[in-house]
């Protein structure tokens, strides 16, 4: 995957083709003044001579695996007391803000998503078959649920949310590529989303990171989930610095046992047996996804109170988060676990 502006991309299409390779598809990504083509150079260079080669006829983009990325999934109204917040009285965002969502189709017919502001884009393309809508509907309830059904509401009440329908079916199960994503967080920049919620993981990529960066210094705070893997590596994009990183814990503050550990992570919200939305009514769920979907509603609150950006969010997120394991930052917990300010 080739990304850079439309000028470079355009030349290092040229340098590919050269060697023997093939251009797939482009798309533009306006909002960020950027192009995105996905290339299949085969037998005919590695990923670094392709780089090489590239540096060499000097041409300045980003150039990387076309990586996917799967849903961080693995009720227990515990989470909304333990985080402080109430789910018999919840608290109303004191102004809307715009929350941007990364996943699957949510089913918008879905009682508990009733009367919300739900604006809807797809990033994928014309041949994908869309993915369920289980896991982004239960994201969805956890951040602006309407707290009318037997779910607690949602911890950013009155909120816009901007959903983008990135994942597809792919070989049984539901994925989110590259490109997908990158369409994705263009048209939230757009926008003007100011909280993104990125309930997915998976490996580290040279162009997904120049886009996060892109989006961070539009001011988007971006939020993203550990994994579950279980590994001892933070999967990507809530590896990198731009992006807060969260993982699950239940009600007895123990770390979700499939969560990924490591550097990078920031905070640990409830993940473990959280009651949601779903297809068929309600169900319980476990996972990283759930975790950063109730970090991400915290997030809102402040962001309705005026704190704007990453920075800003980490310093009050930090203020307020109640440590866990190792005293300060740890590689299980991160800054402990997150706590909403109260309304």
């Amino acid at each position: 995957m080739l990304i850079g502006t439309a000028r470079a991309v355009s030349k290092a299409e040229s340098v590919v083709m050269a060697a023997g390779g093939s251009v797939l598809r482009s798309r533009l990504l306006a909002n960020m003044g950027l192009k995105l083509t996905a290339v299949d150079i085969g037998g005919a260079l590695t990923l670094n001579q392709l780089r090489a080669e590239l540096a060499r006829n000097a041409v300045s983009v980003t150039a990387d695996r076309h990586s996917v990325y799967g849903a961080a999934q693995g009720p227990m109204t515990y989470a909304w007391p333990m985080v402080g917040a109430d789910p018999v009285s919840p608290c109303h965002l004191p102004r809307p803000v715009r929350i941007g969502i990364i996943d699957g189709p949510i089913d918008q017919t879905n009682p508990a998503l009733q009367g919300i502001s739900i604006r809807s884009f797809s990033a994928l393309n014309d041949n994908d078959l869309v993915g369920s809508t289980d896991h982004a509907t239960g994201i969805a309830s956890l951040i602006a649920g309407n707290g009318q059904t037997d779910l607690p509401a949602g911890l950013a009440q009155g909120a816009d949310l901007f959903a983008v329908t990135a994942f597809a079916k792919s070989g049984g199960r539901d994925v989110a590529r590259l490109e997908n994503i990158a369409a994705a967080l263009d048209w939230l920049i757009g926008a003007r989303v100011q909280v993104v919620n990125m309930s997915l993981a998976g490996p580290e990529n040279a162009s997904l990171g120049e886009i996060v960066r892109i989006a961070d210094e539009n001011g988007m705070i971006i939020v993203a989930a550990a994994g579950n893997g279980g590994q001892a590596a933070l999967a990507y994009p809530a590896s990198d610095d731009r992006v807060i990183g969260v993982t699950a814990i239940d009600a007895a503050r123990r770390l979700y046992r499939k969560a990924n550990t490591g550097a990078g992570l920031d905070f640990a919200a409830p993940g473990v047996d959280v009651l949601v939305a779903n297809r068929s009514g309600t169900g319980f769920r476990s996972g990283t996804s759930y975790a950063a979907a109730i970090a991400t509603g915290i997030i809102a609150q402040q962001a309705a109170r005026g704190v704007a950006g990453r920075a800003a969010a980490m310093t009050a997120l930090k203020n307020s988060a109640e440590d866990l394991g190792d005293a300060g930052l740890d590689a299980t917990f991160g800054w402990g676990l997150i706590h909403f300010g109260g309304c």
